[in-house]
């Protein structure tokens, strides 16, 4: 008959298997499970299967044969096997100790920057502000050639490109507080969105000023709004959007209201005043469309889809509107709107979230 391993031979596992309490704890049914396992694989590992895979002979092995002293999970003996069973079934990790785990894994996956579903905010949310400044140095070096013939606003951008380039890229790359890096991120980015406010739509004062804070604060909003579904601030801010950009159309200017301007554009039967009309209206739909974010928990609303066009759009239209003109200057501020808006969007949405850690 087969041989059995006698009890001062046994494995080290099978031991402790076979004397387990009835009933671990709950909390303590995880780490038992992993203390079995890693005692198995040490055995698995022992240098008696080193030995015997080198060719060693069996008198360098202390007279132990393998079948007494290795316990894999392809090589049991029956009473082993028996005793192992045994103790898996009294081990059973009970619902609060699965729970336990699962906690366990969300929790480094926060501590790792990633999301539920695995996306690094994290990593973005420090590589976007990165390629945001790297875009305003490039525009420097364009504009740096004509520095000595600027002068005004558009000196100021230039001299704006190298500083907020460079807080942009080196804010980021440095170690710092998570939220002290956001708000870098934001003051540098809003700079081109005050600036280009009176230009977008040809409107100035409160409203191109209000222009300016949509651009600001809903991009971050909705990114926040697809990250944190259930965050009611986010909704909050993105239904202020709505209505203050709803404002910026519907407040008459000099008894006429911008939105009747645009309706007339789009009857006017003639191709440049229908695209024109499209252009002028294309904003608010946009803001309007955002309106998704309302939706349940269960889903993102399109946070990060709409943020996006809200921020290509009002970079696009600046470009267009530089690229009609003839005005170098504006395309620029256009891209410099696009690529510090986006940073910007970063850092208002991890400033309004409650819960970032500290990188």
């Amino acid at each position: 008959g087969v041989r059995q391993p006698s009890a001062q031979l046994r494995p080290t596992a099978v031991m402790t298997a076979a004397r387990a309490p009835a009933a671990p704890p709950a909390a303590e049914a995880a780490p038992a499970a992993a203390t079995v396992a890693a005692t198995i694989a040490t055995d698995d590992a022992s240098p008696d299967d080193g030995d015997e895979l080198a060719g060693a002979s069996p008198s360098r092995r202390s007279g132990s044969h393998r079948s007494q002293t290795a316990v894999t999970l392809f090589d049991l003996s029956g009473a082993a096997r028996a005793a192992i069973d045994a103790a898996r079934q009294r081990a059973e990790p009970a619902p609060e100790a699965a729970a336990a785990i699962t906690d366990a894994l969300l929790e480094a996956g926060a501590e790792a920057g990633e999301g539920p579903a695995g996306f690094p905010w994290s990593r973005v949310a420090r590589a976007i502000p990165v390629v945001g400044g790297l875009v305003l140095l490039a525009l420097f070096a364009l504009d740096s050639p004509l520095l000595p013939a600027l002068a005004g606003p558009q000196l100021l951008l230039s001299v704006y490109y190298l500083i907020g380039g460079l807080v942009l890229t080196v804010g980021s790359l440095l170690p710092m507080p998570h939220r002290m890096r956001a708000a870098l991120a934001t003051a540098a980015g809003a700079v081109p969105m005050f600036v280009a406010g009176p230009v977008v739509g040809g409107v100035g004062g409160w409203r191109g000023l209000a222009a300016a804070l949509v651009v600001l604060v809903l991009p971050g909003a909705l990114l926040l709004r697809a990250r944190v579904t259930g965050s009611r601030l986010a909704r909050a801010l993105v239904g202020a959007g709505v209505v203050l950009a709803t404002l910026v159309y519907a407040v008459p200017d000099e008894g006429v209201v911008p939105l009747s301007l645009a309706v007339g554009l789009l009857d006017s039967g003639t191709v440049p005043g229908i695209i024109t009309g499209v252009l002028f209206v294309l904003p608010l739909v946009l803001v309007l469309a955002t309106l998704t974010a309302f939706a349940g928990e269960g889903s993102t609303g399109f946070g990060n889809l709409w943020a996006v066009l809200v921020l290509l759009n009002a970079a696009g239209a600046i470009v267009l509107a530089g690229s009609a003109r003839d005005e170098l200057s504006l395309v620029h501020l256009g891209v410099a709107l696009g690529a510090a808006g986006a940073a910007a969007a970063v850092g208002v949405a991890d400033l309004l979230d409650p819960e970032a850690h500290l990188a």
